[in-house]
């Protein structure tokens, strides 16, 4: 485990994330997974992906998505505390 230096209430606040959104039954993108490789073979990567998901989530997506509930950013991206 990494220790991101969180305090109790933003670990509270991503396992609270985390099971709201597996109550919503995100799910993981198979298709999509398929459809971007398909655009990185074709070079493609531009294009929408053609098996697009709205309700699927890859894990690195839900990770962050969770973490940025707590206020913790994990790659800097959204100019939340991090």
């Amino acid at each position: 485990m990494i220790d991101l230096g969180l305090s109790e209430d933003q670990r509270d606040n991503i396992l609270a994330t985390a099971l709201q959104l597996v109550d919503e039954q995100v799910l993981y993108p198979i298709h999509e997974l398929l459809g971007t490789w398909w655009a990185i073979i074709m070079k493609r990567q531009w294009l929408p992906n053609p098996v697009d998901d709205p309700h699927a989530m890859y894990c690195s997506a839900f990770a962050s998505q969770c973490c940025q509930q707590s206020g913790k950013d994990l790659i800097g991206l959204h100019g939340g505390p991090g």
